[in-house]
């Protein structure tokens, strides 16, 4: 869920993170990280749940990562559930009021991580499990059938990550948005362009479009980034 937070970040950001946000000087994140600063800090919304998201470069594996954060949460009293690959991992921690998501995801770094963590309280966090309206603008064309799923809104960035499943192959529903796009005054982007993704402009905004397969024939999920431009 938060590597999609990455594609959101302004390129500066603030490093006093723990003393903006007040967590708590014996937070397993702040000792694992003793030198160093998060690349990242932002306030967010995961489907209208407001949360505080960091992001770190962190030393070893994601189940190196992992081991250690979770050793150090539940020192301190935490419930922590954790599930890790070679290459991607995650895990949500309870403890005191707040819930933590955390992701560990390897980069191509050699023994190197980056670590998403993402801190709500309990209540924003309930918040966030509701499925999301319409998060994208009104006048942006939605692919007959679609069901969101997941919405990250980030104000500081002026962006929104949208996420919904379709039933259709990733192909039609790129055939979809080339043909439906255009009608609503977006045009096609310069950037890249793949089998899987393309990028719109309209004005000051920018609309991505990333459609991949489930592994399931004729369902899709798609991904859209749609940013203002200030």
């Amino acid at each position: 869920m938060l590597c999609a937070c990455v594609l959101l970040a302004p390129v500066a950001a603030p490093a006093r993170v723990f003393e903006r946000w007040g967590v708590r000087s014996n937070d397993p994140v702040r000792v694992l990280m003793v030198g160093g600063h998060p690349a990242y800090t932002t306030a967010m919304k995961l489907n209208g749940g407001a949360g505080e998201l960091e992001v770190y470069q962190v030393e070893g594996s994601p189940p190196q990562v992992l081991e250690r954060l979770t050793a150090g949460y539940r020192a301190l009293g935490a419930q922590v559930f954790c599930v890790s690959g070679a290459k991607l991992g995650w895990g949500v921690v309870l403890d005191g009021g707040r819930v933590i998501r955390l992701l560990a995801a390897n980069m191509g770094l050699h023994n190197t991580c980056m670590l998403f963590r993402m801190e709500q309280t309990e209540a924003e966090f309930a918040r966030s499990q509701q499925t999301p309206a319409h998060p994208l603008p009104p006048d942006v064309p939605v692919f007959p059938g679609a069901r969101w799923t997941q919405a990250i809104e980030n104000e500081a960035a002026s962006s929104t990550t949208a996420t919904a499943t379709v039933g259709a192959d990733p192909a039609a529903v790129l055939r979809y948005y080339a043909e439906a796009l255009p009608r609503a005054g977006w045009t096609s982007g310069l950037g890249p362009r793949d089998q899987t993704s393309c990028l719109y402009v309209r004005g000051s905004e920018l609309l991505a479009v990333n459609a991949n397969s489930t592994g399931v024939r004729g369902q899709t999920v798609v991904i859209f980034l749609h940013k203002r431009l200030k």
